[in-house]
């Protein structure tokens, strides 16, 4: 089962952001990174949800089945296991989420730490710089390298 950690990076100031995601298999294996940057979002969670929507997106085209979707924002993780209300100002996007989730055999939602999702972060802060769409599939770039590396527990540097 692949599992997908998705974050933003959002600015209140400007409302720009960027959504991103890495995916891992089930040994924590990289197998694909991206998303979208330059978004123009009313609200950092608003661009949770759209991270994650890139997710499934992203499994659907490579062909996943059953996948692990991770994302720090409780709020959002919450609304998709139907545990709360959906929220208003992500309302369409869940509905989006909800409907792309039924491609699939299997989603699992689950809520992790912000320490434990860096590396989404960290993708998410160069998709919002670089601004349009990117996405590496089986190699990742080498600014990417050394943070997968250490979740991993791996020491190796480039």
């Amino acid at each position: 089962m692949a599992k997908y950690n998705c974050d933003e990076a959002w600015q209140a100031k400007t409302l720009r952001g960027g959504a991103g995601l890495v995916c891992r298999d089930d040994l924590g294996c990289f197998l694909e990174a991206g998303g979208e940057g330059g978004l123009v979002c009313q609200s950092a969670i608003i661009a949770e949800a759209l991270a994650i929507q890139e997710a499934i997106n992203a499994s659907w085209i490579v062909g996943f089945k059953e996948i692990v979707i991770e994302s720090d924002s409780k709020e959002i993780i919450t609304m998709l296991r139907k545990e709360t209300v959906v929220g208003v100002e992500v309302e369409s996007i869940v509905f989006n989420i909800q409907t792309l989730a039924y491609r699939l055999d299997r989603v699992i939602y689950m809520h992790t730490s912000c320490s434990c999702n860096r590396t989404a972060h960290l993708v998410a802060s160069f998709v919002s710089k670089q601004r349009g769409t990117h996405f590496w599939v089986l190699v990742c770039p080498n600014w990417l390298f050394n943070c997968l590396a250490e979740d991993v527990n791996v020491f190796v540097r480039l």
